[in-house]
């Protein structure tokens, strides 16, 4: 059954609260919020990548709230945000579209409070839930699903682990500004840009990207209101009349956006008023390898299948660094091998399906194919019960240290682990990656004072290769040929100059204790 009244005219008389006016107001909409209205009313699976303050959240919450005041079916909108105070901010404005619809108009509704309005007649509910708590992701039920800043939730990927499943085939709304790079929610976003996304002009052609999520991009530029009228003195520096260029900016847009920069520094203004996809992930952040070390690796796309490899054959010698998840379905497993004799990587497994008995097995498997390399895995919670297998195979090619144990990683090593690999990188030892891989590398920050991975991302990769290297540190540099002699030896001569002169990252006070 269609609805008896247009979205567009539905939304457009209901009363919200003007932020600039300071006064409630009608929804007059500008062009942006009016082409999402329309890509929200074709596609179930939406992503709304935006700059601040566009009114994109009040947008989405008129559409629900169109959907929830005219159906006749018992089913549940809901709204989910990362705290409780969000939620019920953005949820005041399902009471304030209720309380000043006319009177002849407005639902009856059967149950009302801060979290839950329902509809005397259909049964219909308006849902507020938060991200993780006991009363959000674990009680959700819902026939649409908006969920408002999805970026900074604990844990995204577990939050839409529960709510796809419920929704099937009704719609869900992702709503972000940009977090962090490398993220569950710059995953989905990159896995959501078409082949031929036009970056000028983000709204041209919306269809799903290859992850069947439709990618609606907002730069701020699309805000009527972020303009202001420049000095008289206004001069263009060079990096603006390029942007004015490419993008067609007014001078009055360029003005607001220099008196912004001014205000909170290019850094911030572009996280939270992105103009392009990319530069959105440029936060103050705090990464762990050098950017401009990893620009001078080549990306190579190896596929998206669990095994991928760099070369045809596999005729050198090779050291296996072993990452050992549980394989329920969320973290990975993870497999890297990386010449001994060259140092580059030559193949890369993983699966988050794999459990770790079944590991042991594949590990003896790709062992077979690497000429039987030398194998570090590491022994924390479930590679015990992988090393425990493998030498129950009698798997007679694993790396221990010089006390005849496996690699532990805890706060001390992982430093040291990590170090290592960073210093491969930022010495243009290693040449080319994994694009995945490099997605993981790229992405590494400092958190805690120690490398991790941002939140909602993953390090299974990086920590397998980290390994390789680590075994590799204590492998004379042998077997090089031509040009590659006198870069090696160079390498040689750095880790030899940086261990004796230069500390590690994050190398305690009194050294390393082994």
């Amino acid at each position: 059954m269609s609805n008896p009244i247009p979205a567009q005219a539905f939304i457009e008389a209901l009363t919200i609260y003007n932020r600039n006016s300071k006064r409630l107001t009608f929804f007059d909409m500008n062009w942006a919020q009016e082409r999402l209205l329309d890509i929200l009313n074709k596609h179930n699976r939406v992503i709304v990548f935006k700059a601040r303050r566009l009114g994109i959240s009040t947008l989405i919450r008129g559409w629900q709230f169109y959907n929830w005041n005219f159906t006749t079916a018992p089913r549940t909108y809901a709204l989910m945000a990362h705290t409780r105070e969000a939620a019920e901010e953005i949820g005041t404005m399902d009471a304030r579209f209720i309380e000043n619809l006319p009177a002849q108009a407005r639902p009856k509704l059967s149950k009302a409070n801060n979290s839950t309005k329902r509809a005397r007649k259909s049964n219909a509910t308006l849902k507020v839930f938060t991200a993780g708590s006991k009363g959000g992701t674990r009680s959700f039920e819902a026939y649409m699903a908006h969920l408002s800043e999805a970026a900074f939730y604990d844990d995204l990927q577990e939050t839409l682990n529960t709510v796809l499943p419920t929704v099937g085939s009704g719609q869900v709304v992702l709503e972000s500004t940009a977090n962090v790079y490398g993220d569950t929610f710059h995953q989905l976003v990159l896995g959501s840009i078409p082949e031929d996304y036009n970056e000028l002009n983000p709204l041209e052609d919306i269809k799903p990207g290859p992850n069947g999520w439709v990618l609606v991009f907002l730069p701020w530029i699309l805000h009527p209101e972020y303009q202001l009228s420049p000095p008289t003195s206004f001069r263009l520096t060079h990096d603006e009349v390029q942007l004015k260029d490419k993008y067609n900016l007014s001078n009055r847009q360029l003005a607001w956006r220099r008196r912004e920069i001014a205000s909170m520094g290019l850094t911030a203004f572009k996280r939270e008023y992105p103009l392009t996809i990319d530069e959105a992930f440029q936060s103050s952040t705090e990464y762990y390898i050098d950017r401009q070390a990893l620009t001078n690796i080549q990306v190579k796309y190896l596929g998206t299948r669990e095994a991928r490899q760099y070369v045809k054959t596999f005729n050198s010698r090779y050291v296996l660094g072993v990452d050992v998840a549980e394989g329920v379905g969320s973290d990975f497993s993870a497999l890297s091998a990386v010449d001994i004799v060259t140092r580059q990587p030559v193949y890369h497994w993983r699966s988050n399906t794999i459990p770790p008995w079944k590991l042991a097995e594949k590990i003896i498997t790709v062992s077979r194919k690497l000429n039987n390399p030398l194998t570090i895995v590491e022994s924390n919670n479930d590679g015990k019960l992988v090393l425990h297998k493998l030498k129950e195979y009698k798997y007679k090619h694993l790396w221990t240290d010089d006390k005849n144990k496996p690699f532990h990683t805890n706060a001390k090593t992982r430093p040291l682990l990590f170090g290592i690999l960073r210093e491969a990188i930022e010495t243009n030892l290693i040449e080319e990656l994994d694009k995945e891989l490099y997605e993981q590398l790229y992405s590494l920050v400092i958190r805690n004072g120690r490398p991790d991975h941002p939140k909602g991302g993953n390090d299974d990769m990086a920590v397998s290769l980290a390994l390789c290297y680590y075994v590799l540190k204590d492998i004379p540099l042998i077997g090089y040929v031509n040009s590659k002699v006198t870069r090696f030896e160079d390498f040689k001569k750095k880790v030899r100059v940086n261990r004796i002169d230069r500390r590690l990252p994050f190398t305690p006070a009194g050294g390393w204790k082994y």
